[in-house]
């Protein structure tokens, strides 16, 4: 069962990836509206001779910024969508491990050892490999001691 907290951190994570959209969208089209608005009207109407140069210039690059364009901005956009994607991925999978643990795994009469014990009750009860669930339940749980055991360090 989610928590309220939980639910609300939830909404916090979706709010930040909603606004991250919205401040990458903003600034796309208000760099290429400057671009096409303002940047290629003065060159246009600036009289030098060497524009009938720089013209053709930009005739003659227009193909080639329009291929560096169509290839790196999606290369770009990918990197820093799977660098957001991560972050949230690591924020929500935080946020579920931890309920879980306090609201099934730490309150049960049968509370796992050590943390593959856990690690394999998640593995079964989530879609999240068991590779990226220990760290988290190292960072959120500490270490446990030999003897220590069934002590969990709560956060």
């Amino acid at each position: 069962m989610i928590t309220l907290k939980s639910e609300i951190l939830f909404t916090l994570y979706q709010n930040k990836a909603e606004n991250v959209l919205r401040q990458r969208n903003t600034f796309l089209t208000a760099y290429l509206t400057t671009l096409i608005a303002v940047f290629i009207p003065v060159l246009l109407a600036l009289g030098y001779p060497e524009l009938d140069q720089l013209m053709q210039l930009l005739k003659n690059s227009l193909t080639v910024i329009f291929l560096f364009s169509v290839i790196v901005t999606p290369v770009l956009l990918s990197l820093f969508w799977n660098a957001k994607y991560g972050e949230y991925k690591h924020n929500y999978m935080k946020i579920l491990i931890r309920d879980i643990m306090d609201n099934e795994i730490l309150i049960s009469p049968e509370t796992p050892d050590d943390y593959n014990g856990a690690g394999s009750f998640l593995k079964e009860h989530t879609l999240f490999e068991k590779d990226e669930i220990m760290p988290i339940l190292k960072e959120l749980y500490g270490d446990i001691e030999d003897d220590q055991k069934n002590k969990w360090h709560n956060p």
